[in-house]
């Protein structure tokens, strides 16, 4: 189902083998939270989805998804980081699982059942952009949500 989706509105989006629970399972219980179904799903399915684009003299991976290491890494560092945590508010409650290539992310809040929200890097401003993940694809793929 998901990669069907994304494959009909990101021509060239590669996918990767999708994971199984024994991959999930420790995942999970490392960022302490069960991923939210929807992209549970999408991982099972793929694992991370990558776009490649040719900017500044290189081929540079712009992820659609991320693979399920780099959620892991990303939310484990950005929870951890003295210079975020010293003036941001707790990330304990965000999955960030996507980035805008900008340094602003996506990710599920569950103070909100897990809607998307993007967190803008330089304030720490959080907005709700979509109430699930296939709203968020469609709408940050079609260029109807606008950071």
């Amino acid at each position: 189902m998901w990669v069907e989706l994304l494959a009909s509105m990101i021509d060239d989006a590669h996918f990767s083998p999708g994971l199984d629970e024994a991959t999930i399972a420790p995942a999970e219980r490392v960022l302490r939270r069960q991923l939210p179904p929807d992209l549970l799903a999408l991982l099972r399915e793929s694992n991370g989805v990558s776009r490649f684009k040719e900017a500044w003299g290189g081929v540079w991976d712009s992820g659609v998804i991320w693979p399920l290491e780099r959620i892991v890494e990303d939310n484990l560092a950005i929870r951890t980081d003295p210079a975020l945590t010293a003036y941001c508010e707790p990330f304990e409650p965000l999955l960030f699982f996507a980035d805008a290539g900008n340094g602003d992310r996506f990710g599920f809040d569950e103070t909100a059942g897990d809607s998307i929200i993007a967190w803008d890097h330089e304030d720490d401003r959080r907005h709700l952009i979509a109430s699930d993940l296939g709203l968020f694809l469609r709408g940050w793929w079609t260029g109807a949500i606008v950071l």
